[in-house]
């Protein structure tokens, strides 16, 4: 049983050997490349022996190679890691001096990271799905600077159906910003109509100007019947003419008059009838057509005063 766990100990100990052996291996092979300017194999050998051997040197030459690739987030998150792992054993002046190179240099860096600021209108934060460059991220970044590698960035909001984006250029040392609007949309004005419209036939669905029979025939009713009173007048003013001069004549009784008159009685006869007439049916008419013109569904309601005078008769309205 001890010779088991001997055994066990002896190759856990072999293996991590040879781990830490490939990973200063990488290490050193990363150095190299960061020197001769090759900044992504250096990068990608020195991320490798970070992974494999957490110690701060390779934390702080990886963070290097980052910075050298434009991923400035990324190097001053290496940086902080580097300074925060513990110093092992057997290597403590060159760790300790690795670590204070991370925290050094870091500080440098992180006025150098530019700042994205996200506006939001027309939501609440906690309401929207958020995502910067295609990655998802907490919506409570809104309104708050956060950190972000120099070039554009492409931010996107969503709630339910309504949708924004935008694009924000950002440099070095600067803050930058996009706004999203996701206001809901104007609701349409509905169209209101009335049943009475919906179930009118196509002669009382029409406009006003469609409806003018009503109007024209008023006027031509009240023509007619200023025409009509006008003829009441005319004769019987002539009535009036014919009464006076039988009765000048001295020799008719009321109606009553000898046959050489006549034909003056016979006339006066007439004239009043058609007096009479005129004045009824003209009167009729006029009311009529001041009714149709008084009731007509117009905008413009058109008004009109039917007037007879001594010797004149006519109409005054206005539009």
């Amino acid at each position: 049983m001890a010779f088991t766990l001997l055994a066990q100990t002896a190759t856990a100990q072999s293996t991590e050997k040879a781990e830490r052996t490939a990973a200063r291996a990488l290490g050193t092979a990363g150095v190299e490349a960061y020197q001769e300017g090759d900044y992504a194999a250096a990068s990608d050998k020195l991320e490798k022996a970070f992974q494999i051997l957490k110690v701060p040197s390779l934390g702080l030459w990886s963070a290097r190679a980052l910075e050298k690739r434009g991923q400035l987030v990324e190097a001053l998150n290496r940086y902080l890691e580097a300074q925060s792992i513990q110093v092992p054993a057997g290597e403590v002046a060159v760790q300790q001096s690795a670590r204070k190179d991370a925290e050094r240099e870091g500080e440098a860096l992180k006025v150098r990271v530019p700042r994205l600021v996200i506006e939001l209108t027309g939501a609440e934060p906690s309401e929207i799905t958020l995502t910067i460059d295609g990655q998802t991220v907490a919506s409570s970044v809104v309104g708050q600077p956060r950190l972000v590698n120099t070039g554009p960035h492409r931010v996107e909001a969503m709630l339910g159906a309504r949708h924004a984006n935008g694009e924000a250029s950002c440099v070095e040392g600067q803050q930058c910003s996009v706004s999203l609007d996701l206001t809901p949309p104007a609701k349409p004005v509905a169209q209101t109509v009335s049943s009475k419209a919906l179930s009118a036939s196509p002669a009382d669905s029409r406009t006003d100007g469609g409806r003018s029979w009503q109007p024209t025939l008023g006027w031509v009713a009240v023509g007619a019947g200023v025409a009509g009173v006008a003829v009441g007048g005319f004769f019987g003013f002539k009535a009036m003419s014919e009464r006076k001069s039988l009765d000048d004549s001295g020799l008719c009784v009321g109606d009553r008059c000898p046959p050489s008159l006549q034909d003056s009685a016979d006339r006066l006869g007439t004239y009043r009838t058609v007096s009479t007439v005129g004045f009824v049916a003209g009167g009729v008419l006029a009311a009529a057509g001041i009714t149709l013109l008084v009731t007509a569904p117009s905008r413009h309601r058109e008004t009109a005063l039917f007037y007879v005078g001594p010797g004149s008769a006519g109409i005054r309205g206005s539009f």
